[in-house]
């Protein structure tokens, strides 16, 4: 395309050509907001070094110890019979040995593990629950069927919740 070729602003608003799409109009650029301090944008302020992730974990490092199949069955029967994993039965082991005292190390949940029919239990004291919202959506709410229903699964998980602590 030559230069004798692009018309003039004159020539195309006779034509019908929008401004916008005028050869030679300098389209208008949209305001922009200066940019942010600290930005990583050209002209910012340069931004001072990220501090670190802190670490939220208390036991932050790993070994691996490759074990016998009876000295880790040994193993697991002792942490089993101590009521914690195999894992912090080692931490205490090593903090007596070297002399420490450091609670995150000697710390571990309990092994809680839930017969199965305990679990049944539990399982239809949820199904109980579910069925308390049908009565509770009625216009009347008959309450004496509502407080059985929670009385029958108060008495049904009480129990296993009691004895949950024979773990602890």
């Amino acid at each position: 395309m030559q230069t004798s070729d692009v018309q003039s602003s004159d020539t195309m608003e006779k034509v019908g050509v929008k401004p916008a799409m005028a050869v030679g109009h300098a389209p208008h650029a949209a305001p922009q907001s200066p940019p942010a301090s600290g930005g990583s944008l050209p002209g910012a302020l340069p931004r001072g070094p990220q501090p670190a992730a802190p670490d939220y974990r208390k036991l932050a490092s790993k070994v691996d110890v490759r074990l016998t199949a009876p000295l880790r069955a040994a193993l697991t029967a002792a942490a089993k019979a101590e009521g914690v994993t195999d894992g912090a039965l080692i931490r205490r082991w090593v903090a007596d040995a070297l002399g420490l005292d450091a609670e995150a190390d000697r710390a571990s949940a309990p092994r809680v593990r839930i017969p199965p029919e305990e679990q049944a239990v539990l399982a239809g004291a949820l199904r109980d629950l579910g069925a308390l919202y049908e009565p509770l959506s009625r216009p009347s709410v008959p309450a004496d069927e509502v407080k059985a229903g929670l009385d029958r699964i108060r008495s049904a998980v009480m129990p296993i919740v009691i004895g949950l602590g024979r773990s602890a």
